[in-house]
């Protein structure tokens, strides 16, 4: 009997000693560590509170590891929600945390959402992510404002007053003006734009809502607008095609019905046709199927060539050439008719032909051959002779009248005998 009073009165001293800082009240709030809970269940401690779930040192094998979860149940107690930490290697301190929620299609279906694992990386819809945060299936982030200050989504590197936008994604605020000094600010209204600076945003680069793009415009109006200058370095020596092509309805067949190439002077790259740009040979025009034929060159010195890639002459045709009329601007040869000229004597002339084998001041087939024949230069000189010849008839003329008159006056001599 002492025994038992002895138990009771122990008993009595643990529970109001309990008693003075936990609590089952009667309106089922319970609470440890003090008297007024505020919740179902409070823990209090004024070190912090900390709430343990273990296995009580034991472990799971490899198949089947031991959860301590948290499970959050609904309609007929059925799991609506799970917080996880898993053993993620069998009989080791590494572990995996889990978040489950039910998919809807049963009770106790859950589908493990988002994944932390030992490493630090973080996975949503994946269960072993391979990076600091793996999202399988799309994002959207929602950051609109309407406070006229910096809202985007931020990808930041070394991130610092002095260059706090390093590296990032910018959605530009539109309500009140917001700004920033550089990025990518993607924009159902204004399209997509790339800015850089140091303060100031300046934008570079826009692809507009109508899918323009244009470089140093805000307004591009073409497919692809540039203000200011434009270098297309595609300069290599690797002896195949290299340039800058503007294709028209590609094909294998036709896959040059619009281009312009600058061509590769290293090991004699070609292409079928266009336009041959280049500081070395010039400008050349090109047609041909598969092979690279060159039609016309403006060389470098300014000299034009058709049928010929080494033109010396200012316009320098290899081939017939066809036209409905050439003007050619030169001197006359009407000097001839100038009572100062002299004019050789037909005795000379024969002598001349008899010896040189061609009139005088006439290039010789030779020399034309050698040189070739310049149409203003012949055409004077031919003109010369014409009127060279025509002052020998009118003379022939002059002869042919006196002697004729000479004729006429012996022939009535003779008629009076």
């Amino acid at each position: 009997m002492r025994k038992f009073i002895l138990l009771f009165v122990s008993l009595l001293i643990v529970v109001y000693s309990f008693g003075q800082t936990n609590l089952l009240s009667s309106s089922g709030n319970v609470g440890i560590g003090t008297t007024s809970p505020i919740g179902n269940l409070e823990i209090a401690n004024s070190l912090g509170a900390k709430l343990s779930l273990s296995t009580n040192g034991l472990n799971g094998s490899a198949a089947s590891p031991l959860l301590p979860s948290i499970d959050f149940l609904g309609f007929q107690d059925g799991n609506r929600a799970r917080i996880s930490a898993v053993e993620k290697t069998y009989n080791t301190y590494g572990s995996k945390l889990s978040f489950f929620v039910n998919d809807g299609t049963s009770a106790t279906n859950l589908k493990e959402r988002l994944t932390i694992l030992q490493n630090g990386y973080v996975g949503i819809g994946v269960e072993n992510p391979f990076q600091k945060l793996q999202v399988e299936g799309n994002v959207l982030m929602d950051v609109y404002n309407n406070i006229g200050n910096e809202g985007g989504l931020f990808f930041r590197k070394e991130f610092s007053q002095t260059g706090k936008y390093n590296l990032s994604i910018l959605a530009y605020d539109h309500c009140n003006g917001g700004g920033s000094p550089d990025g990518l600010t993607i924009s159902g209204f204004d399209g997509v734009s790339f800015s850089t600076g140091s303060n100031d945003r300046n934008e570079r680069m826009r692809i507009a809502y109508n899918g323009n793009i244009g470089i140093g415009t805000t307004d591009p109006i073409e497919k692809i607008h540039v203000k200011g200058n434009l270098l297309l370095d595609a300069y290599n020596c690797d002896g195949v095609e290299n340039g800058i092509f503007f294709r028209k309805d590609f094909s294998k067949s036709g896959k040059y019905n619009l281009s312009i190439l600058t061509y590769d002077h290293c090991n004699g790259g070609a292409s079928p046709d266009g336009l041959t740009i280049s500081g070395c040979d010039g400008i050349s025009f090109s047609t041909g199927s598969n092979d690279r034929n060159e039609r016309m060159r403006i060389a470098q010195n300014g000299n034009v060539g058709i049928g010929t890639t080494t033109p010396v002459f200012l316009l320098d045709v290899a081939g017939t050439m066809r036209a409905e009329e050439v003007k050619v601007e030169a001197r006359t040869a009407d000097f001839v008719f100038q009572d100062d000229y002299q004019l050789k004597d037909l005795s000379e002339v024969e002598e001349f032909i008899t010896t040189n084998k061609h009139l005088p001041d006439i290039p010789s087939a030779k020399q034309m051959e050698e040189n070739g024949v310049g149409l203003a230069e012949m055409n004077k000189l031919l003109l010369q002779k014409v009127e060279e010849l025509t002052l020998y008839v009118i003379d022939l003329k002059k002869t042919n009248e006196k002697q004729q008159k000479q004729i006429d006056k012996l022939l009535v001599e003779n008629e009076k005998k």
